[in-house]
């Protein structure tokens, strides 16, 4: 960031929105469901490192996500799913409405 601090983003399609059953993005964002998911261990990881702002760059529209690394660990904020049974990850999901976002170049076909 412009005053020195580091930032982490996460890489993300912007297919890989969390929708919480919901049909569409389009529908997840309606309904204040639409959250980005980032690994409790990469957000452990980074807090130990004194990271402390997070985010998501979504490759499809260089959109970025940011905001502070306290939101992914506040229960009132943040929903946990484990999916470690499945091959995957214990994942912190944290709504929208909780990101700063800038806008980037959408591409117009």
């Amino acid at each position: 960031m412009s005053d020195g601090r580091e930032v982490y983003l996460a890489w993300r399609k912007q297919s890989e929105v969390y929708r919480s059953s919901e049909k569409t993005i389009s529908d997840a964002v309606a309904a204040d469901k639409a959250a980005w998911a980032i690994d409790d261990d990469t957000l452990r990881n980074l807090a130990t490192e004194g990271i402390e702002i997070v985010g998501v760059l979504v490759r499809d529209t260089l959109d970025v996500y940011i905001t502070h690394i306290s939101n992914f660990f506040d229960t009132a904020k943040a929903k946990i799913m484990n999916y470690e049974s499945r091959g995957g990850a214990l994942q912190r999901y944290l709504p929208f409405k909780f990101f700063a976002v800038k806008t980037g170049a959408a591409k117009v076909k």
